[in-house]
């Protein structure tokens, strides 16, 4: 066949040093750049307390040392917020350039911003004493967040965008799972743990597992030790029944225990007690933790809610019915081994 040249050619393969190479200058999307924060804030969180340098605006230790500058001290929150963000743009000039912010920027931008934002927190709590509120619900509430917002610009104009968008979305206000009576059951991977199986039958309990009786291993579901045993079997070939007439005086089988019965009496005797002891140690501490959250709320009016100690979904179901008990509402925060119970007043 011959070739007229019209054949389709392929494309040329790109390698992904060309796609890199040319990514360089690209500015990348906001979304690439809030998960890249997120996942630097999950690694710092693994890393803390490994002795790993830490990024820090150096007054905040001084302030927790009680060496803070008399200046300092007695300067206003937006002032010493301006005085931080200084520090971090003479330390890492990085934030303050005019390029636009591609993935070589990027792992240099991204470990200081999210020390920044870890910082902002810190500041606010030590100037007044109270959390920063999340974001959503201070929009024209609380002035911070607007110097934070300006000061972003004056300080970093390239990319307060992205620095502010970051800031705002990592104190975004938190998605309440309310709970309502009866409406989950107590299951999930975190459980209590069944009773151990009893091994001492073979991990069969009473139904004759093998190994657990000396006639053959299913005496009781009518196996082989009824027949007679191999013994006592016709050769061959001998005066053997035909098939029509087998079956009339063949032995009944033994009646097979249920079910459930006696096995679960076995893994009751065998470790169950236990458990059950267990379980009502971790059941009181939960509902231990509820009357002391409770309390703190009763005793301390500018308290809105409390949150209880991560555990798991058979506990938080135990948690969330006492507290509903006690004339408060109840909902769950965090995910997986961090989940967790908030114990808030209900609304007038």
């Amino acid at each position: 066949m011959q070739d007229n040249g019209n054949e389709e050619q392929q494309p040329p393969r790109i390698t992904t040093k060309q796609r890199v190479l040319e990514a360089r200058g690209q500015e990348i999307p906001v979304d690439y750049f809030l998960y890249s924060c997120f996942e630097q804030d999950r690694l710092n969180k693994v890393k803390a307390g490994t002795g790993s340098p830490e990024i820090h605006w150096p007054l905040l230790i001084a302030d927790e040392a009680g060496k803070l500058p008399e200046d300092l001290s007695t300067m206003p929150l937006a002032g010493q917020l301006n005085r931080m963000l200084t520090w971090y743009r003479d330390t890492y000039p990085v934030l303050a350039a005019s390029r636009a912010l591609d993935h070589e920027q990027l792992v240099q931008v991204v470990p200081a911003v999210v020390a920044l934002n870890r910082d902002l927190d810190e500041l606010y709590h030590r100037r007044t004493g109270e959390i920063l509120p999340e974001f959503d619900k201070s929009v024209g509430n609380n002035k911070f967040w607007d110097d934070i917002e300006q000061a972003f610009r004056t300080f970093f104009a390239s990319y307060a965008g992205f620095f502010t968008r970051y800031v705002q979305w990592s104190h975004a206000v938190e998605p309440h799972e309310e709970f309502v009576p009866g409406s989950r059951p107590p299951v999930g991977r975190f459980a209590p743990p069944l009773p151990p199986r009893d091994r001492s039958t073979g991990g069969r309990g009473d139904r004759g597992g093998r190994g657990g009786n000396s006639g053959g291993g299913r005496s009781d579901r009518g196996g082989r030790s009824d027949r007679g045993g191999r013994s006592e079997r016709p050769e061959r070939g001998g005066d053997r029944p035909a098939r029509a007439e087998r079956g009339g005086d063949r032995p009944e089988r033994a009646e097979r225990p249920a079910r459930g019965g006696d096995r679960g009496d076995n893994r009751r005797r065998s470790g169950g007690h236990e458990n059950d002891e267990q379980t009502a140690r971790l059941t009181e501490a939960a509902l231990a933790e509820v009357d002391q959250a409770i309390a703190q709320l009763k005793t301390d009016s500018s308290l809105d809610e409390v949150t209880l100690k991560p555990t798991n979904s058979f506990y938080r179901r135990i948690q969330h019915q006492q507290i509903v008990e006690s004339g408060y509402h109840s909902f769950s925060v965090g995910e997986g081994p961090d989940r967790a119970v908030k114990v808030a007043r209900k609304e007038d």
